[in-house]
């Protein structure tokens, strides 16, 4: 996972759990851990975003994961938990 991934995830959790219960934080992280096993099992079944085999994946209405699907080394890359209240310019994926 890349360090940009991780701090987006972190702060997306960190934003739950101060503004709901420990319940919704376990039901996403639940959610997200469904949504990278899919993404193991089957890496090109979402939107790709770019010619580098960057892909995004929604996990809710608020938040999607870009990723990368690398051939050469067969792995997948986490890029960077996206909420959508950002900015889509600002995004340099």
């Amino acid at each position: 996972m890349a360090l940009e991934a991780e701090q987006s995830f972190e702060k997306i959790v960190q934003y739950i759990d101060e503004k709901w219960t420990f319940r919704e934080v376990q039901s996403y992280i639940t959610k997200v851990n469904q949504l990278i096993e899919g993404i193991r099992l089957y890496p090109y079944q979402y939107k790709k975003l770019s010619k580098y085999n960057i892909r995004i994946a929604v996990i809710g209405k608020h938040n999607s994961l870009i990723y990368r699907v690398n051939e050469s080394n067969e792995f997948i890359e986490l890029l960077v938990f996206w909420n959508h209240k950002n900015n889509p310019k600002r995004m340099k994926y």
